[in-house]
């Protein structure tokens, strides 16, 4: 193909192979008002994310988890953070099995006593197309979410899924 005709297929496609395009979207859940992060270990439900409206005969080439809070509390009146390696796991509504998606490392919140502090967005490098392979629902959840000192309180936060998909 030539050049000029590359450059008015859009913004957001690249030429794979010589029939199929690459392009990316996002899709994200509805927003939660909270978590809570305490000092005994549980899986935390986070809220699920559709995808709807791939094109038929879409490729997933690639798919990688995102987690977004406005603000994060920490409400044990003590120095917090997260207790050990942790992940926020995906799966298929079906259900299937979880497997993860955003790593998470020992001490990472770290928070001062009584401190909130504006929040963030984790973007995962785990590609999870193996799971997100399509339009439906994909559930997420905090595997063993465990903070030193009870607790550590996500406010406003949402779950996404950034997908590369081929037509």
């Amino acid at each position: 193909m030539q050049k000029d005709s590359l450059m008015q297929q859009g913004v957001g496609s690249l030429l794979i192979g010589k029939t199929r395009q690459l392009f990316n979207i996002d899709f994200w859940s509805v927003p939660d008002d909270y978590i809570a992060v305490s000092n005994v270990a549980s899986d935390i439900t986070l809220p699920s994310v559709v995808v709807a409206g791939l094109p038929s005969g879409a490729v997933i080439e690639r798919a990688i988890a995102v987690f977004k809070c406005r603000a994060v509390e920490e409400t044990s009146a003590g120095v917090n953070a997260l207790d050990g390696a942790q992940e926020i796991q995906v799966r298929d509504d079906s259900p299937s099995a979880w497997i993860d998606a955003i790593n998470l490392i020992a001490d990472m919140f770290l928070l001062g006593a009584s401190a909130r502090e504006g929040g963030d967005v984790l973007i995962g490098a785990i590609d999870v197309s193996g799971t997100v392979d399509g339009n439906d629902t994909y559930e997420f959840q905090w595997a063993q979410a465990l903070s030193d000192a009870d607790g550590i309180t996500f406010y406003d936060l949402q779950t996404g899924l950034k997908i590369w998909y081929s037509v």
